[in-house]
């Protein structure tokens, strides 16, 4: 329950966002989305498709964690963990997924999560891991 409360405020921040770029686009322009809002939506859609397992959330949010954010913040990883957990779960144990989504948040706002790493893993999700887990092409699961 409480994992699908934080997709929702994800969500609507994600759509939020889109809005935006609605009323600022010509009625002939659609907007684009960002790398890193195709990259959440490609995670959303792994995970609920058991593409992305427990273990696999845990290893990328522990990389955010300790290798891609701290540098660029200045934190240790400790900080960068304890920042985003006073933030996004201050009050219960969360879902690796929602540490994940938690940890890359947090790398996009810092400026730590590049548009490179958004779509190499992207790729992987949409190449890979969620049509190994649905039988689907890449093309069906584009």
């Amino acid at each position: 329950m409480l994992r699908k409360a934080i997709l929702v405020i994800i969500g609507l921040t994600l759509l939020s966002a889109a809005a935006v770029g609605v009323a600022s686009a010509s009625p002939n322009e659609q907007p684009e989305i960002t790398p890193f809002e195709r990259l959440i939506s490609v995670l959303t859609e792994a995970y609920d498709e058991d593409a992305l397992t427990d273990e696999l959330s845990e290893l990328l949010a522990d990389y955010f964690f300790d290798n891609v954010t701290p540098p660029v913040t200045g934190e240790t990883s400790e900080q960068v963990r304890e920042r985003l957990k006073a933030r996004f779960y201050p009050s219960h144990t969360p879902e690796p997924f929602d540490i994940l989504i938690a940890a890359l948040t947090g790398a996009e706002e810092r400026g730590a999560l590049t548009t490179e790493i958004s779509g190499l893993l992207t790729d992987y999700f949409i190449d890979l891991a969620i049509p190994r887990a649905t039988g689907e092409t890449p093309s069906q699961v584009m």
